[in-house]
């Protein structure tokens, strides 16, 4: 066993945290991202902009098929980030392509 601990990589081999609370007021949902887990040393680390469209892609999944995926659609939607953290990664964090 210790053999095997002392070849896992962090965030590579090894789980890390996601968390993402979501708050709907009214006609608004925000997501909360705050509690993920710091970046890690392997490749799985996301910018913010990969973050955001992942969101907009869950969110996307959710709608009827007829409604257009544009800007408008997720007007309403925001998300919150740790800058830093796995799900807002920033250099020299190594990041997904």
């Amino acid at each position: 066993q210790a053999a095997l601990a002392r070849r896992l990589r962090p965030g590579v081999d090894e789980p890390v945290v996601r968390v993402a609370p979501l708050a709907v007021r009214g006609n608004q949902a925000v997501v909360d991202l705050t509690k993920c887990a710091p970046r890690v040393a392997g490749c799985i680390n996301c910018p913010q902009a990969v973050t955001l469209s992942a969101v907009y892609y869950c969110f996307g999944c959710l709608l009827d098929e007829g409604v257009p995926l544009n800007g408008g659609c997720f007007r309403n939607l925001s998300m919150v980030t740790r800058e830093g953290s796995l799900v807002h990664a920033t250099y020299p964090s190594a990041v997904v392509a």
